[in-house]
């Protein structure tokens, strides 16, 4: 391992400790995106989903993000390594007549493009709706970098996204710059998040516009 993935590695293992996240670093990179803005940071709760519900009915606009840590659960891949933990959990509050399996086939395909384009991955949609890495060593092969679940209730959409970063540093280990890169810099969970976002937002509005275009 090259000196500032280990470094890396060193804060990784501090980050385990305390998982809060950057709140200036993660605004400043979504600052005049559609998504993210307003975000509320809740690191404690285990049950996001039901702090969405309870601002979307207080009126959140679209695009409000709710985010915070997730614990391991039954349905999490394991691997040969005790760094099953490091996940980030999210639920985007969506105002939109876009169908919620539009919203996610979108999502999984724009995940599974960020991934590839960004941190060198290769990546495939599996199921409804996984991003997978299909590069990762063994035996975490394919290894699950996302799951995506949408859910509606009345006008509202919910997007939850559970991102699980290990496969990111397994590929790391085996040499992916792009990775390596990201996870030699500090912030590089706020900067995970933050691409996921962007890449979400660009393809999330062009959904949108091709569904007022086509009514």
């Amino acid at each position: 391992m090259n000196g500032a993935l280990g470094d890396a590695a060193q804060r990784r293992g501090k980050a385990q400790v305390d998982q809060r996240l950057d709140l200036k670093a993660l605004r400043l990179a979504v600052h005049g995106w559609w998504l993210g803005n307003p975000l509320v940071y809740e690191p404690g709760v285990a049950d996001l989903c039901a702090v969405a519900y309870k601002l979307a009915s207080a009126g959140a606009v679209s695009g409000a993000l709710i985010v915070g840590g997730a614990r391991d659960t039954d349905d999490t891949p394991r691997g040969d390594s005790a760094t099953h933990h490091d996940q980030l959990q999210a639920v985007l509050i969506l105002r939109t007549a876009v169908s919620p399996a539009q919203i996610g086939q979108a999502t999984a395909a724009a995940i599974a493009e960020m991934a590839s384009t960004a941190l060198g991955l290769s990546c495939a949609v599996q199921q409804q709706w996984n991003v997978v890495v299909r590069d990762a060593r063994p035996p975490r092969s394919p290894a699950r970098l996302c799951h995506i679940a949408v859910s509606k209730r009345q006008d509202v959409t919910f997007l939850g996204l559970r991102l699980a970063l290990e496969p990111l540093w397994a590929t790391a280990k085996e040499g992916n710059q792009l990775a390596g890169s990201l996870l030699a810099r500090a912030d590089w969970r706020e900067v995970f998040l933050a691409r996921t976002l962007h890449a979400l937002d660009v393809r999330l509005q062009t959904l949108l516009m091709a569904g007022t275009d086509a009514g």
